[in-house]
């Protein structure tokens, strides 16, 4: 298989940041570091990752984590930074090596998805399967018509449930893209929640900030 796909298979990231992980000079096969996206990894290779041995993992689990504010959704940070792996239990984290399937920001709450299926961590992240997300974002005045419409121009749909409430939904993923497309209307964001990511939503599970619900079968998304 491709050497993204074999680096997806064991959990270590989705096959989209495998390849630059792979361009990053961080993988070796059979001793030796390889930045060739096209390599193929056979029987009998020897795959290291940052020099530790990594292989496919049959055992996938799926964790889906209500985010608080104040956690950078990444496995480690370099300036010691608290990350979402922080708020998962020691039992997961020594046994899973997991990763966040998407992004949230670091000032926002929310839903989050973490999982070793790399993917499944595509399909949920990737813009052509369309996978919607819904943000409640707060903000502090309450927007004029021409201000929503200009947001509703960059999202899939967009929708005033309180004064200062808007509802908004997206399918693609980019760098605190929400925050973006409000503040450019002159808006500031108060707080920014993701509440749903396709078929699944904080409205239909029991979850307070910070805990999480773990299975082993795939979601429906």
């Amino acid at each position: 298989m491709r050497i993204n796909q074999y680096i997806a298979s064991c959990g270590i990231a989705s096959r989209r940041k495998a390849d630059a992980i792979i361009s990053d000079g961080k993988i070796s096969v059979n001793g030796h570091v390889t930045t060739d996206l096209s390599k193929k990894i056979t029987d009998g290779d020897e795959v290291l990752y940052e020099g530790k041995l990594i292989t496919p993992t049959g055992d996938k689990i799926y964790i889906l984590l209500n985010k608080p504010r104040g956690y950078l959704s990444t496995c480690r940070d370099e300036r010691g930074r608290r990350t979402v792996i922080d708020l998962l239990p020691k039992h997961i984290t020594e046994k899973y090596r997991v990763f966040p399937a998407g992004r949230l920001d670091y000032d926002s709450s929310g839903l989050l998805l973490l999982t070793n299926d790399g993917d499944f961590s595509r399909r949920v992240t990737h813009p052509s399967e369309n996978i919607q997300k819904i943000y409640y974002v707060h903000v502090d005045q309450e927007p004029i018509p021409q201000q929503i419409e200009q947001i509703r121009a960059g999202s899939d749909a967009v929708r005033l449930l309180d004064p200062r409430l808007i509802e908004i939904k997206i399918h693609t993923g980019k760098n605190r893209q929400i925050r973006k497309l409000v503040e450019d209307q002159g808006l500031l964001v108060t707080s920014l929640v993701r509440v749903a990511i396709g078929k699944m939503s904080l409205s239909k599970v029991d979850l307070r900030l910070g805990e999480i619900i773990c299975t082993h079968t795939m979601p429906t998304i």
